[in-house]
């Protein structure tokens, strides 16, 4: 199979999506992990489900699942990170104070965008998960707020 390219889609009911954003070329056939980032800059709703569209050079289509992402009100969007424990052992889980599904923003001390895994925590707050972390300082912030260092260690 030979990707062509993906389309970001989303939805506010879960049933009718549109197209978002731009189109995004693939690799075509490959056999290492490829990465790939889209934005939605302007989420329509508060709860937006998103999928996207696999175009292959065959002209067959593909959907990944369906992921619900609920987006926070303005006014949560300068909470402090609140995450401990600092330093953190790299694999162990590292909690925040920041309620499920709020986006987190780890880059690390050159300000480059570290991708890492959240969890939502049985107590409705963010969790996240360290393993994909080098040892090293990082910066974790939500969008307008306060960074937060953080240490990782082997």
């Amino acid at each position: 199979m030979r990707t062509q390219h993906f389309i970001t889609e989303r939805s506010t009911d879960g049933r009718t999506f549109t197209a978002f954003g731009q189109l995004i070329a693939a690799a075509g056939s490959s056999q290492t992990e490829r990465r790939y980032t889209a934005f939605d800059p302007a989420p329509p709703a508060r709860q937006v489900y998103y999928r996207i569209r696999q175009v292959d050079t065959d002209g067959a289509t593909s959907f990944t699942p369906i992921l619900l992402v609920q987006t926070q009100p303005p006014s949560t969007l300068t909470l402090p990170v609140g995450a401990y424990p600092t330093p953190v052992l790299r694999g162990q889980r590292l909690h925040t104070a920041l309620p499920a599904g709020t986006a987190l923003q780890i880059h690390d001390l050159l300000g480059r965008s570290v991708p890492v895994s959240t969890v939502p925590a049985a107590n409705g707050t963010l969790d996240v998960d360290t393993h994909s972390l080098s040892a090293g300082v990082y910066l974790l912030a939500v969008p307008g707020g306060p960074a937060q260092r953080l240490v990782v260690q082997e």
